[in-house]
């Protein structure tokens, strides 16, 4: 069992002991402070999670943050604090454990709570929850308001009647129509007509779908047809720009994919290397200063070479092209993962050895060269290979169940 813990700093000794006596007991827990180069991001570990535990300072800080994202990417939480004041009446619908002064103390009773969590039934511990579907919701419509006001969007507001859930006027003036649909299905076409109907009542310039879940076909060409944006919510909440979100280049749409938890996380863990690439890219000419750009080209550099490994099948058993079942549900065709990894592999030999040397190891290497890395040149010649997997994706749907 997959455990993500978040706290405030003021609870650091009690999340600090309750993570070594989690550990201790076999549990995979994963601290966001201690966190290594080279490790997953945060908001994939989350994701993979089972259990995000959320630990309450007297002081408004990150957890609370990471509370709206696992609510908004759906996943069963834990809450601790010293006092049930300290607690958001909104997050009351989820499990609460009381704190202790003492740290020792304090996390015997998470450890205890989480070991009742793990042997129980989910079902079990919905039922014992009650109907929470309205107060999570609200909750994280009100962290998707305050995204768009940190983000320069003014006048943000919740709608009425029938409209959409959020209004906002973007910093350039525009008014966006925001609507968030939590499901564990894929959303269907009718829940895409009804947010263009929503934005259309408003008067809106743009018309924003957020989901927790891939779409239909039918409901990906009609939000094609109308230009009703579609992103993830959990995309959204990790995204740092308007930009990111809006654009028409901000990363693959939810594609319609039946798929296992497993194989869609794994799925998820691409795409983000595919958005964080595009991103990074796009922050290098505008940097601030110059450590802010050579920031940006080392993440751009550190993504490009991640996804030539994926791309190359170059170091199994990692994730790669050409073991599909992991990031899939049905297989391929042979002839597709051959030549997308056939595309990727004259770029694999031009830039792999030279990002190694000079971003990975302190090697010898970085004392006799400094490459000017030509960025846009390597993320053109990338995108073809990157268009050919997401369109793999798109084309890879369930088969239709026989008729009975």
């Amino acid at each position: 069992m997959k455990i993500f813990v978040s706290h405030d700093i003021a609870e650091r000794e009690v999340a600090i002991t309750t993570i070594f006596a989690l550990r201790d007991r076999g549990y995979d827990v994963v601290d966001p402070v201690d966190t290594q180069a080279g490790d997953e991001p945060l908001s994939t570990q989350m994701l993979v999670s089972d259990l995000v535990l959320v630990i309450l300072g007297p002081a408004p800080g990150n957890a609370r943050f990471d509370v709206g994202f696992a609510t908004g990417i759906r996943k069963n939480i834990l809450v601790a604090s010293q006092s049930s004041d300290l607690v958001d009446p909104r997050l009351k619908a989820f499990p609460w454990v009381q704190l202790s002064p003492d740290a020792l103390t304090a996390s015997e009773r998470i450890v205890h709570a989480v070991e009742r969590y793990r042997i129980r039934k989910p079902d079990a511990v919905a039922a014992e929850q009650g109907d929470t579907a309205a107060v999570p919701e609200q909750y994280l419509l009100d962290v998707i308001k305050k995204w768009f006001e940190s983000r320069g969007s003014n006048n943000v507001r919740s709608a009425v009647d029938s409209g959409p859930d959020i209004v906002a006027n973007l910093p350039d003036g525009r008014l966006i129509a925001i609507t968030v649909k939590q499901t564990r299905d894929r959303t269907p076409i009718d829940a895409v007509r009804s947010a263009a109907a929503s934005g259309a009542s408003v008067g809106a310039k743009e018309t924003l779908l957020l989901t927790t879940a891939g779409l239909t076909r039918a409901a990906a060409e009609y939000a094609s047809k109308e230009r009703v944006l579609v992103r993830n919510v959990n995309r959204l909440l990790s995204a740092h720009s308007l930009a990111e979100v809006l654009s028409e280049s901000a990363g693959p749409e939810p594609v319609e994919i039946s798929s296992s938890p497993e194989v869609e996380n794994a799925r998820n863990v691409v795409l983000y290397e595919i958005e964080m690439l595009k991103y990074a890219s796009s922050q290098i000419d505008g940097a601030s200063s110059p450590q802010a750009r050579n920031m940006a080209l080392e993440v751009f550099l550190l993504h490009f070479r991640n996804l030539l490994e994926f791309f190359t099948d170059r170091f199994p058993p990692s994730l790669s092209i050409r073991r599909p079942a992991a990031w899939i549900e049905r297989q391929p065709e042979e002839s597709e993962l051959k030549r997308i990894q056939e595309m990727a592999q004259p770029l694999y030999v031009r830039w792999w050895r030279d990002i190694s040397h000079h971003l990975h190891h302190m090697s010898a290497a970085r004392l006799s060269t400094k490459p000017n890395w030509p960025y846009r040149e390597m993320r053109a010649e990338l995108e073809p290979v990157i268009s050919a997997f997401v369109d793999l994706l798109r084309h890879q749907q369930p088969t239709p169940a026989s008729p009975s």
